[in-house]
Formats: C-alpha cells, structure tokens, sequence
C-alpha cells in the first residue's frame, strides 16, 4: 500500500475515534437533556432553558398563574405580578420561545394539575410566523412528548441528523465540559423573580441600558428581529394558538394575551423598510381579537406603551420593553 494512502487512512481512523469519543462524552453528559432525559426530574441540573422551564412547573404545582414569553417576557416581575392579582405566578418566559413551547408547556402544566386561574400570553408575531421550530423544542424528548401532532411534519431522518450533529459539535462539548461544575450549584433558574418592582415604578429608573448606547442596541435589535417580522404568518401556528388558548377558556382559565410593541424608532424603520409588513400584523392583530371572549381578552400596545419616553426607562434595546414597561401594560389588564 503507498504511504501516501497509508497516512490519509490512519488520520480518517484517529478522526473517527476522536469524533467518537466527543460523541459518547456529549452522550453521557448530556448537558441540553437530548438523550438521557425521558422525565422531567427537578433536581436534574442542565444548560437546557427549555427543559428548565418544565422542571419549574415539576417544582411549582401550587401556581395558579403563569407567564408564557420569549425573552421579551422575562423582564416581567413575577412577584409584582403575584401581589396584583393575590395568586402563586410562575414566569415561563425563555428567549425564542415560539408557539410550539409554549403548547408544550401548557400540557405538561395541565399535566401536573396545576390549579390555574390565569394565563398571560405574552404574543410575538414571530412566534407564528415563518417555519422555524427552536431546535432545542424538536431534540428535548420531554418536550416533543407533547408536540406529537405538531411535529409530526418534520421528518425523522431530519430529527436523527440533528441528533447526531449535536452529539459531535463544539458547543456540545463546551456544554458538557461546563456540566460538571453546573452539578454542585444548580438551581433552577425563574425569569423575573429577582426583579425589583418598586424599584422599576420609580419615577427614578433609569433602567440598566446607558443612554449613549441605547440607539446602538436598538440598531442590533433591528439586524435580529426584523427579518422575522417581516415573514409570513404560519397557518398551523396561528390553528394552534387558537385551539390552546380557546380550550383554556373552555377549562375556565382566564387567558390575558398582551401584545408589546417595539422601540418606536425600531418601528418607524420597520415601516419604511418594508411598508407590507404592516398589511400581516395586521391580519395578526385581527385574528387575536377574533379570539376575544368573556376569559379570553387582547391588550394590545403594538402602536406605543403610554408615557414611553423612548429611553432606557422603558426600553433595554430595540426589541425588550423594561420592568417598568411591562408593569404599565400589564398593569390595567390585571
């Protein structure tokens, strides 16, 4: 045999055993919860925030009220929500959350009888628009255990390649060399819960964003978010979010979806880069308000949040309105 081929042949060998072995750490740590995490166990630490939101519900049975966001929700002061309305809230929200988690996240909830009295949906256009699906929603079995009907378009040979790229990529083994270290300080983690919300309804906050940066953020905001506003509303997600929040009333849960806006000049360049985009939120507001019944109200402040100064007061960046907005818009509603 020619050396040549020799050499080529034992590094695709020592490749292939190096990949091997990365795959079988990943597979043993399992630090997103992809493989070995047929439950939900409380106590089971991970770099998942998804399945962190089901060990929340796991660890809190006694919530009657729970916040259902993206990370546009997770500067919701969940203990101010709790002194509003008198009832034990538990914030969900988690960043890229879509409809799809959201549904999983209400059945594992009905799953674990939790007592509610309350869902505030915190709704995104982008969230049922596009055909995305958060890869951490389709590779966490105890979340695709709930989104069978859902996911069952994509296809299994999609999912088994996803599967086998994520047990050999480095962020994987990033994940899974941070894992050991997570194991001796793990606490689940809740959005919102250490927020101060006196300190937000201060006529003195001034909020976490400098001012001199904030247009800055905004134009970040603008790169990240804009192109999925700008996508098409997804048929499926839109039947889904009908049926989940209509068979909550149908249970007696009051269902309170809020619609935030963006940062008013995120929105003025919306419009002017792409005047159509207008014409589908529209048709998305029209479908939530065709929701509205006596335990399903909207409240929507898509065209600005009162009193919006346009500063770090009530934005983070382009896309994330404050504690202090949240608390405004959420305020009369509750």
């Amino acid at each position: 045999m020619d050396k040549t081929i020799k050499v080529i042949l034992s590094f695709a060998f020592f490749a292939i055993l190096l990949l091997g072995g990365v795959a079988a750490f990943n597979f043993y740590a399992d630090p997103m919860c992809y493989y070995r995490c047929d439950s939900i166990e409380v106590q089971r630490p991970t770099q998942n925030v998804y399945y962190e939101a089901a060990q929340l519900i796991a660890a809190n049975p006694d919530s009657e009220v729970i916040i259902l966001g993206s990370s546009r929700g997770q500067t919701t002061p969940e203990v101010w929500v709790q002194s509003r309305t008198g009832m034990k809230t538990l914030n969900l929200s988690k960043g890229g959350a879509g409809v799809l988690l959201k549904l999983a996240l209400l059945r594992i909830a009905q799953e674990y009888k939790l007592p509610l009295k309350k869902v505030i949906w915190i709704a995104d256009y982008f969230e049922v628009a596009g055909e995305v699906t958060d890869v951490k929603v389709r590779q966490t079995p105890v979340l695709r255990r709930y989104l069978t009907q859902e996911l069952s378009e994509i296809g299994g040979l999609k999912n088994r390649f996803e599967s086998l790229q994520r047990l050999i990529d480095h962020n994987s083994f990033e994940a899974s060399l941070a894992q050991k270290s997570l194991t001796q300080t793990f606490e689940i983690p809740q959005s919102g819960v250490d927020i101060d919300y006196q300190a937000c309804a201060s006529p003195d906050f001034k909020g976490k964003t400098p001012a001199e940066v904030l247009s800055k953020e905004v134009d970040i905001s603008y790169s990240t978010f804009g192109p999925t506003l700008r996508s098409r509303l997804n048929n499926s997600y839109v039947e889904a979010l009908r049926q989940s929040v209509q068979m909550l009333a149908q249970d007696g849960v009051e269902v309170l979806i809020l619609v935030p806006p963006f940062h008013p000049d995120f929105m003025a360049r919306l419009a002017k880069d792409a005047p159509d985009s207008l014409k589908l939120h529209q048709q998305w507001f029209d479908y939530l308000n065709s929701l509205q019944s006596d335990r399903i109200r909207v409240s929507s402040f898509w065209n600005g949040i009162p009193g919006d100064d346009e500063g770090p007061a009530f934005w983070d960046d382009g896309a994330h309105p404050t504690c202090k907005s949240m608390m405004i818009m959420l305020d009369k509603a509750l």
